[in-house]
């Protein structure tokens, strides 16, 4: 949760659970700094699907517990709307004497939101679901798809570009991203532009794990080297970099709850060419090597030989192989 006070509510009154979760969300989403952002209550019905009535009561609670305040919005002549209780016009100074209600009842969140908690020293050691975005663009998305599915009880790996001196990258985010048996790539403008992204979605395929793609227009194409990808585990799903909404939320709930067995698309020996693209050749005939049933190498033969040829003597049975070789 994005407030510790939300959580707390939630232990309070179970029977809210659902609708404290929406409500903590899109209070996060309106912060502004120095608790400037508010939202319409009118508004906050909507994007909630709740009435004023349900919401009054859970508000006020946050209030008591200093997460926002309700108050009655007033218009200035200047045709700034603000809250009196600001004390004058933030943006001509006169007093609210000379201002009249606009009818309005809103929201002003007070506290900051608490950004995901990750700690690169201890991240999950067996994470259920890791969530593989691009930081430029699905970042506040990315956050709520970490808070909802921890809420239903999920490990959850979310990076947040921090990484423990002298630990390679391949430790931390690959090996998360290949033990994971849910996969989440949201596919943004940029996504495919980050190397990590793509080796961590190879990773995932390589493992096995359910790919869940959500796509965040403007979609991008797929890398040629990557075609595989477009036919994940999963029927793509569409979000918003603005957050997530109801409809994705619960397509996410359900798609986690599908054994990552249960597809009939295998793209491991896809991901395994891809991979041993990005070896070098001492990475590559090191990997040849492990590989039991491969003739003797030639190491003067050129690179993309020598991926032919594994992939060449990979038959379906020895799919898991090659993948098990490939493991960080």
């Amino acid at each position: 949760m994005y407030f510790s006070e939300s959580l707390a509510l939630i232990n309070a009154r179970p029977l809210d659970r659902s609708l404290l979760t929406v409500l903590d969300r899109e209070l996060a989403h309106v912060f502004a700094v120095g608790g400037r952002g508010f939202i319409d209550l009118a508004l906050l019905e909507y994007r909630s699907q709740a009435s004023a009535a349900q919401l009054r009561p859970l508000l006020a609670e946050l209030e008591k517990r200093g997460v926002c305040i309700l108050y009655n919005q007033v218009k200035c002549p200047c045709d700034e709307c603000y809250d009196p209780g600001e004390g004058a016009c933030t943006a001509c100074g006169l007093v609210p004497t000379f201002a009249v209600s606009t009818g309005s009842v809103c929201v002003r969140v007070l506290k900051q939101p608490t950004a995901p908690a990750y700690d690169p020293i201890a991240p999950p050691a067996n994470p259920t679901v890791f969530v593989s975005y691009r930081h430029i663009d699905t970042s506040r998305l990315a956050a709520d798809i970490y808070y909802s599915l921890g809420q239903q009880g999920h490990s959850m790996f979310l990076d947040q570009g921090d990484i423990p001196v002298g630990a390679p990258p391949e430790v931390v985010y690959l090996r998360a991203a290949s033990i994971a048996k849910y996969f989440i790539s949201l596919v943004s403008t940029n996504y495919f532009d980050s190397p990590y992204c793509r080796k961590e979605i190879a990773h995932a395929a390589r493992s096995g794990a359910r790919i869940i793609r959500v796509n965040v227009p403007p979609i991008p194409a797929a890398p040629n080297d990557m075609a595989w990808i477009d036919t994940p585990n999963w029927n793509p799903q569409t979000g918003s970099p603005n957050g997530l909404d109801m409809v994705l939320e619960l397509s996410l709930h359900a798609a986690v709850r599908i054994p990552a067995s249960a597809s009939n698309i295998d793209v491991r020996k896809d991901a395994c060419g891809y991979l041993m693209e990005q070896l070098d050749q001492t990475g590559l005939l090191q990997l040849w090597n492990r590989l039991g049933y491969m003739d003797r190498v030639n190491p003067s033969d050129h690179m993309d030989e020598n991926i032919r040829r594994i992939l060449q003597a990979t038959t379906q049975a020895r799919v898991h192989t090659l993948c098990t070789a490939l493991a960080l």
